[in-house]
């Protein structure tokens, strides 16, 4: 097909599509009429077959659209389509080129179009409806998924190839992500892009999906191992991953810890006096004079709020949970007795607290011991200088409780995790972290 035929044609063409009627100002995209025409026989239109022939279209061009027409011609000449504006105004455009080019410009409008027609700010709060090309560097890749999100969030159309970035938008907007692609290529340039590996807890594993869907949303690559998660990105989201991490935890610890618990104290150690009369008073009054003698008489009831214990605690707790999910959390509020130990030796231990290394030997082995009836623990009460008793309503973890009648079980069997002897209303626990002592009593008789 020579090159005088194709030009013949096209000069026909144009004649015709100019006798036309015209057509109405508020078409879109959507409406516009669409008109090809095929150069040539079969024959000579093989060589084009594989890209849709050499075709001319006719777009109507919707009102919110006249003012780019030098953001038209830039595309059509990029895909080396040869265009027409008639009419007064920019209404129409007529391309002729290859099937394929045709069908891109097409999408390229549709996307400009549809920006335009939200109408969410005007033109003299955000300047000129412009394209701007921006040389990609070897950065581009890491920060591809921020930049997506960026100019989603600025409502702005971006394309790129190998070599540059091309976005569409307010001049404004457009101005907007130049500056944050300029700090992402400045934080890359410090070397601010970094891998990173952060420990993670059982209190974590719980909401892994919310994790690694924080991490996308902040433009970070994440990969979970049991203990720890590697972390790939620029330093300020993996800073701002961090910080919701432990937000997570904080917020899975809460829902662990006893209802009474004053988050607002930051001391290490503090034994925090309850008023008679609360509800938390009678939580502990109730029960300890419950089986005690009616000359009994409750001098001081103390929380005790050992952050690093009460810590231990809960994680133990957790793995249990993590361990069999969807069995019952099975704690209960029960007394303990120190006999000649100092309860301060407990409470005010930043390792163990209960320690089943100073435990006696008792009838069902060395674990620790504690009491659904306040007079049994009345038997090993600590006695103060004073002439003052003392003992423990602590928090204990009886989780799945082996209920026996028979001493000869020195030790909770597998899959349980603790030993309750009905008869004489007590548990044993075998493991340091399975108790806190949540409350001191200090009474008289």
């Amino acid at each position: 097909m020579s090159q005088k035929f194709v030009e013949e044609r096209k000069i026909e063409s144009i004649s015709r599509q100019a006798s036309k009627p015209k057509q109405e100002d508020d078409y879109d995209l959507e409406n516009a009429e669409y008109e090809e025409l095929s150069y040539g026989s079969d024959e000579g239109n093989q060589d084009h077959q594989e890209d849709w022939g050499f075709t001319q279209r006719e777009i109507v061009i919707p009102s919110s659209l006249n003012g780019l027409r030098p953001e038209m011609e830039t595309k059509a000449k990029e895909l080396n389509l040869t265009c027409y504006f008639q009419e007064a105004g920019c209404k129409k455009i007529i391309l002729m080129g290859e099937g394929y080019a045709l069908t891109e410009f097409s999408t390229y409008m549709d996307s400009l179009a549809q920006l335009l027609s939200k109408n969410l700010v005007s033109k003299l709060t955000l300047g000129e409806f412009i394209q701007k090309e921006v040389p990609l560097t070897g950065s581009f890749k890491h920060f591809k998924p921020l930049i997506d999100k960026a100019s989603e969030t600025l409502e702005l159309v971006i394309e790129h190839d190998q070599t540059k970035l091309i976005v569409h938008g307010y001049e404004r907007r457009v101005k907007e992500l130049m500056a944050f692609l300029f700090e992402k290529e400045h934080d890359y340039g410090q070397g601010q892009f970094i891998d990173q590996e952060i420990n993670i807890s059982t209190f974590h594993r719980s909401y892994l999906k919310e994790i690694e869907k924080k991490a996308q949303s902040l433009g970070l690559k994440i990969d979970f191992g049991y203990d720890m998660i590697s972390v790939r990105g620029p330093r300020k989201p993996v800073d701002q991953l961090i910080l919701y991490l432990m937000a997570v935890e904080t917020q899975a610890k809460k829902k662990l810890f006893p209802k009474h618990w004053d988050f607002q104290d930051n001391n290490s150690l503090s034994l925090i006096e309850i008023h008679p009369g609360t509800d938390e008073y009678k939580l502990v009054e109730t029960p300890f004079l419950k089986t005690m003698a009616s000359s009994t008489k409750i001098l001081s009831i103390k929380r005790i709020q050992n952050k690093y214990l009460m810590d231990q605690f809960i994680t133990v707790i957790n793995k249990k949970v993590e361990e069999k999910p969807g069995e019952k959390i099975n704690r209960e509020l029960l007394f303990h007795g120190t006999r000649q130990n100092p309860p301060e030796k407990i409470y005010g231990n930043f390792d163990t607290g209960f320690d089943l290394q100073y435990a006696n030997y008792g009838m069902y082995g060395k674990g620790l011991y504690f009491a659904v009836n306040s007079s049994y623990s009345n038997g090993y009460a600590y006695t103060t200088k004073e002439g003052t008793r003392q003992m423990f309503l602590a928090d204990v973890f009886v989780g799945k409780s082996y209920n026996s009648g028979n001493n000869s079980v020195v030790k909770a069997p597998a899959g349980y995790d603790s030993i309750n002897i009905t008869s004489s209303g007590f548990y044993i626990v075998y493991h340091n972290f399975y108790s806190y002592p949540l409350y001191l009593i200090d009474y008289k008789c």
